[in-house]
């Protein structure tokens, strides 16, 4: 019987143990590098890992899928991912750079640009101020990320990243509709 009796606190001891570890733990995600305030989280900026149930209370689980979430402030390195700091919608860009929407007419923009492709910002010549000659277009701006691209039955509204100190005179080309996009290699 006393055989019996350590059998049964051994497998006590080894259950509970089992147990607590698997029940006191979560797996939730840490950040693998640096995140900025306004970025949009990429699947490699995130690493699933097991902690305790207390250290990750007010963590993201890794069941989660938070990739495209954008963060409200910036995020260190090793940090696990807290829930409240994370809101559907726009990445901010880049200091410095602004969000700028322009409406392509028909022809002034390729078709098929996607978010991540490069193109350079043409000015149109003003055909009231030509006097009857053609003028060239102008480069206004090279090396512009498109950041996303909305086609409509009156041509495709661009979202392009550009520095700030260019957004008013993009703009206003823009209402003046003598804007038009050329796609980089």
């Amino acid at each position: 019987m006393p055989a019996l009796g350590l059998l049964a606190l051994v497998l006590t001891a080894l259950f509970g143990g089992w147990w607590w570890g698997s029940s006191g733990q979560v797996s939730v995600w840490q950040l693998r590098h640096d995140v900025a305030a306004g970025a949009a989280l990429r699947p490699g900026d995130l690493v699933a890992v097991r902690v305790s149930s207390a250290a990750g209370r007010l963590a993201v689980r890794s069941t989660t899928s938070v990739v495209g979430n954008i963060s409200s402030r910036s995020l260190p390195t090793g940090q696990l991912l807290p829930s409240g700091l994370l809101a559907q919608g726009t990445p901010l860009p880049r200091n410095g750079d602004v969000l700028i929407g322009i409406g392509a007419a028909p022809g002034n923009a390729p078709d098929g640009l996607r978010a991540g492709d490069l193109v350079t910002v043409l000015g149109l010549p003003d055909s009231a101020r030509a006097g009857g000659k053609q003028a060239p277009a102008f480069a206004v701006l090279g090396q512009v990320e498109v950041y996303s691209v909305t086609t409509t039955a009156n041509g495709q509204v661009l979202t392009l990243v550009v520095p700030a100190d260019r957004a008013g005179l993009i703009a206003g080309l823009n209402a003046q509709q003598r804007i038009a996009v050329v796609q980089q290699p």
